[in-house]
């Protein structure tokens, strides 16, 4: 239950990103909300400094420290149940918030009670945009973007009408979407209050397209604000257990699937996508050791690591993951 002088709580999962999350915290008391707020940060577990360094420098943050790490999803609920405000402000530890960010969004909450949730334009360090708008997977989609599928062209059509359906992502609009990014997003505290928390099923990945998901069967929309930007570094825990990333993607994605969509359908879908993806992984493997070489031969330093890390992380998921991936 929130309190009626709280308006906001941003709520924080921190995982080893000790000078991310630092600079994080700068960027949210440089440009605060004008309304009253709080700043919960949960740590999962974290063997950096970064408990220490909150405590230090920002001795008003409330912190829960976790013994474990019990993934990104029950992490957020840890601290959506000790929340006070009327919003929850959700945002990666790898962000940097913009001057009115806070403010736009709280505004467009505060005008219209139908919507349950808005989000940023995301951008990346460079000013460029790395995501806005978002929509719900489809099992085309999926076979065009994560398999050997997308070589040959099948179901590209189907993947960019879907693309078009979001905005513009250099266009000023807002307006109502199917989803937002889990990296910074803010929630009414009643969405939560009506369908339930995120569900920890999920570790991580996907976690953030069922709360959407769940809160647009129960009437709630998802409003994208352009006008509020955040800057996302992104990936930076997950960059630390690069080995399991996909696992850890795919098996939240069937998760996601079986709660729902008909155990029917998913069954077609596994039939064609496991193999489908097996043999990009495949493909992964040989072109990469071949452009690792080729780019060995030409001295060219960039492209070597990146086809190494490419053959690496192939040769990874087909000797220590492949049981795993075949049997989400």
């Amino acid at each position: 239950m929130y309190s009626v002088s709280m308006k906001l709580s941003i709520i924080i999962v921190n995982w080893n990103v000790c000078e991310l999350l630092e600079g994080c915290l700068r960027s949210i008391f440089s440009r605060p909300p004008s309304a009253p707020f709080e700043v919960i940060v949960v740590d999962n577990a974290s063997s950096d400094d970064s408990v220490p360094m909150i405590k230090r420098e920002f001795p008003e943050v409330a912190v829960i420290e976790n013994s474990g790490n019990p993934g990104f999803a029950a992490a957020n609920n840890q601290g959506i149940k000790e929340a006070r405000g009327q919003y929850l402000m959700l945002l990666n530890p790898d962000t940097r918030v913009h001057a009115d960010a806070f403010d736009i969004m709280i505004r467009e909450l505060d005008a219209d009670p139908s919507v349950g949730a808005c989000g940023p334009k995301i951008l990346n360090p460079d000013g460029s945009v790395q995501m806005g708008p978002g929509s719900l997977p489809t099992f085309r989609s999926l076979l065009y973007s994560k398999t050997i599928l997308r070589k040959t062209g099948l179901f590209r059509r189907h993947y960019l009408e879907l693309k078009k359906r979001n905005f513009d992502l250099n266009e000023s609009e807002q307006g109502f979407v199917n989803k937002l990014s889990g990296a910074a997003v803010m929630l009414r505290s009643e969405v939560f209050d009506q369908i339930g928390l995120l569900d920890e099923s999920f570790f991580m990945y996907y976690e953030d397209t069922d709360l959407f998901y769940r809160a647009m069967q129960a009437g709630w929309k998802p409003l994208y604000l352009p006008d509020a930007k955040i800057t996302h570094i992104g990936g930076q825990s997950s960059n630390q257990i690069s080995a399991q990333k996909k696992l850890l993607l795919y098996q939240s994605l069937f998760i996601f699937l079986r709660k729902h969509v008909g155990t029917y359908k998913i069954l077609l879908f596994s039939l064609a996508f496991k193999p489908a993806f097996f043999l990009r992984v495949i493909g992964d493997l040989f072109t990469g050791i071949v452009c690792f070489l080729l780019n060995v031969l030409l001295n060219n330093k960039r492209r070597t690591d990146k086809n190494a890390q490419k053959t690496k992380e192939a040769f990874i998921i087909l000797t220590k993951y492949a049981w795993s991936f075949l049997t989400l």
